[in-house]
């Protein structure tokens, strides 16, 4: 594939069948969501530039805090502003695109969030949703406890686009082989 300094990626994939170009898109987010949001719609564009069908962005791509507080405190439903915003460019560029961890509101309980994958397709509708099942607590070389902050989902996901089926999942679940 194609590597660049442009923070983008891009592959052809097949399934055997037919084949497309997906991009993988990658950022440093931080406490500026207006910023993360502009960095991504450059990203979209960059894509779109290259004949994308797809692209991928990683865990925290709206948002990175300095503490979960700070998550809990931005999070919001998928139907909020701020997804929506995020769904209206893919529709804007015409691409499917994988948001691989927003901080979702839980609404059940205040004081979690779910780390949450989803799915947008490129007329900005919301096609799959995963909610991250394990989450990482450790204790080496320091304590970290997303368990804390974040609800655990149930589901396991697996999504139908233009790049083939996708089994969803975010970070720490990659060491799960069950979920593939």
């Amino acid at each position: 594939g194609e590597r660049v300094s442009d923070g983008y990626r891009g592959e052809r994939v097949s399934d055997g069948g037919s084949s497309c170009v997906v991009g993988v898109a990658q950022l440093t987010s931080t406490t500026d969501i207006e910023k993360n949001f502009q960095e991504a719609e450059r990203l979209l564009q960059v894509a779109k530039e290259r004949s994308c069908a797809m692209v991928f962005f990683p865990e925290t791509f709206a948002f990175l805090g300095e503490s979960f507080h700070q998550s809990l405190k931005i999070a919001e439903p998928l139907d909020g502003p701020l997804f929506t915003r995020y769904c209206d460019l893919a529709k804007k560029y015409s691409m499917w695109v994988s948001y691989g961890g927003f901080q979702e509101r839980n609404p059940s309980d205040p004081n979690k969030l779910f780390n949450t994958h989803v799915i947008v397709d490129s007329d900005g509708k919301i096609v799959s949703v995963y909610r991250k099942i394990h989450l990482f607590d450790v204790n080496y070389p320091q304590e970290f406890r997303e368990s804390s902050f974040t609800e655990a989902g149930g589901e396991v996901v697996v999504a139908e686009s233009p790049a083939g089926q996708l089994g969803l999942s975010v970070c720490y679940d990659l060491r799960f082989p069950e979920l593939y």
